[in-house]
């Protein structure tokens, strides 16, 4: 059997942990490394609680164990993490790269949900190939990358042999497509609520319901506050003319989003019963990314406004941050044209993939594109930051109202056209593809927006795009775009912004009506005062955005 602190016997993850520690130098004085010693600490505390205090009869007790076991199993990947990079580092003195694929493939399901271009880029140097020395780098710094995914940092696992592969650095502060909050970090842990999302789909791909819901209500990756908080409001300090109140006022249920969600996992709805796995999947998924993370991102741009006006700047500047971690989210990175590999999966990604197919991109690094209203919202969001440190809540003001008046819905709007261009065509009869469970989040993120300029407008967007696996769209493509386009007179989104689908270039055209405004998107970031300068594809689990099956060209 194992004896503390020794590593010539045994044969499970303890004494794999003592093996591997030695060469990171994490022996203690004991003998044993730092790793083992936390783990059998968490065991005994677990058993503790629960033999001799009896914790496990208390219902609050539920999330204190929960954290324990989220906890164990950081810890248990470590070894597995220094592993990886031994066998890595030492593949020229090895026969084969067997050792190598196996350590990865311990690591690379958690990273699959949770940062998938670091998955993609693992999965390729390690475990689809015969791994060579000219893999180590990438590898190593795609493990490295994916630690937060683990939940360790690069303190955990150390430096190897002194310093022959360096420890790493872990990242401070939201460093997100050209958006920087310097040192302020209380935003990065909330940008990770989109891993969150990611994993539920993967639970509710494989009918686990019970997981997908515990997921909902208490996280995992983000620390800050669960979706169930996001969708309840209750993370958000409370302001005058809230945009959560407006969904609340025209969905007429203060619970309009929890209601939502939990009624198609626990299968309460009637109007959703009938809906397939993978319709399920995309309706809680794609609700939470744009609905329930677009209001968070505009109310919580609400309350910067607020504490800037009462001086609280430090807090502004939190709640301006925390704005750009719900329209981004942490799986695009910090490059201005976002993830390399369409993986993010927020705003900021719709607007990415739509921007193609309705003429309202610009040319970015590679051939990676740009789209004009992601531009221009970052550039809202560093001009607010600049304003912010300088104390001009006026012109803060004037940026933010730009950026989630104008810019921030684009994606919406067309989400809604090119779904109801494709849901249209569906052949007649029931129906299981997921684009309309997505058109029809999309639907919901706009409507209490159009209501407001013209109900009987959010009328037909609704009685077209809502959920409905027999007759979808029944008005057809062209009553959906006109009810957006008859309403331009009340939104500050111009016809220019959203463009013209390809797929319908004539109903398609949303300045087609001349009476209505037709400024084109502009090329350049919004001007506001003091504002700064501003191999193969390897699909990761749930994408978001399928490609239609039928129609080829709506890629």
């Amino acid at each position: 059997g194992e004896v503390t602190g020794q590593n010539d016997r045994g044969h499970m993850l303890y004494n794999l942990a003592q093996k591997i520690g030695t060469r990171f130098g994490q022996d203690g004085a004991t003998g044993e490394t730092k790793v083992n010693t936390d783990i059998i600490d968490l065991y005994t505390t677990m058993q503790d609680d629960i033999v001799n205090k009896g914790s496990c009869a208390q219902p609050a007790y539920y999330l204190t164990f929960r954290n324990y076991v989220k906890k164990m199993v950081s810890l248990m990947t470590i070894p597995l993490a220094q592993n990886l990079i031994f066998h890595l580092t030492n593949i020229g003195n090895e026969d084969n790269s067997d050792l190598v694929e196996l350590y990865a493939l311990s690591l690379l399901p958690p990273v699959a949900t949770c940062d998938p271009d670091a998955y993609r880029n693992e999965l390729k140097h390690t475990v689809l190939k015969t791994t060579g020395p000219e893999d180590k780098d990438e590898a190593i710094a795609s493990l490295q990358r994916a630690y937060t995914c683990l939940g360790i940092t690069c303190a955990d696992v150390g430096d190897y042999q002194g310093g022959v592969i360096s420890q790493c650095t872990d990242p401070v502060g939201l460093n997100l497509v050209g958006y920087s909050s310097g040192t302020r970090d209380l935003a990065r842990d909330k940008s990770f609520i989109d891993r969150d999302i990611l994993q539920m789909g993967v639970f509710i791909k494989f009918e686990d319901m019970g997981s997908a819901v515990d997921w909902y209500e208490f996280g995992w990756h983000s620390e800050a506050h669960s979706l169930k908080d996001l969708a309840d409001n209750d993370v958000i300090p409370e302001v005058d003319n809230s945009f959560f109140v407006s969904f609340q006022d025209y969905f007429e249920d203060d619970a309009f989003a929890e209601d939502f969600i939990m009624s198609v996992l626990l299968g309460t709805d009637a109007d959703f019963v009938g809906a397939s796995n993978n319709q399920k999947r995309l309706l809680v998924t794609a609700y939470l990314q744009y609905v329930v993370l677009f209001i968070s991102s505009v109310t919580s741009l609400q309350s910067s406004i607020k504490e800037c006006n009462n001086g609280k700047i430090d807090v502004a500047l939190d709640e301006l941050d925390a704005s750009v971690a719900y329209y981004v989210g942490s799986i695009e990175g910090p490059e201005v044209t976002g993830s390399n590999q369409d993986a993010g999966s927020l705003l900021f990604g719709a607007a990415k993939d739509f921007c193609t197919e309705f003429g309202t991109c610009k040319a970015g690094g590679g051939n990676i594109p740009i789209a004009i209203a992601n531009e221009n919202v970052i550039a809202g969001f560093n001009a607010a930051a600049t304003n912010l440190a300088a104390a001009k809540c006026d012109d803060v003001e004037d940026s933010i109202q730009t950026v989630f008046g104008r810019y921030m819905p684009v994606p919406l709007y067309q989400g809604v056209l090119r779904y109801a261009s494709y849901n249209a065509n569906l052949p007649p009869g029931l129906s299981d593809d997921g684009s309309l469970s997505l058109g029809f989040a999309f639907a919901q993120g706009i409507l209490p927006i159009i209501d407001y300029a013209d109900e009987d407008n959010a009328l037909i967007i609704d009685r077209n795009m809502y959920f409905d696996n027999t007759n979808p769209v029944q008005d057809g493509f062209a009553a959906v775009a006109q009810a957006i386009r008859g309403s331009y007179d009340e939104l500050d989104t111009l016809c220019g912004d959203i463009g013209v689908f390809k797929d319908e270039p004539a109903d398609g055209d949303m300045c087609a009506v001349p009476d209505f405004p037709t400024q084109p998107p502009s090329a350049a970031p919004v001007q506001v005062t003091s504002a700064p300068a501003p191999e193969p594809t390897f699909a990761p689990i749930g994408d978001v955005h399928p490609t239609p099956a039928t129609t080829a060209d709506l890629a």
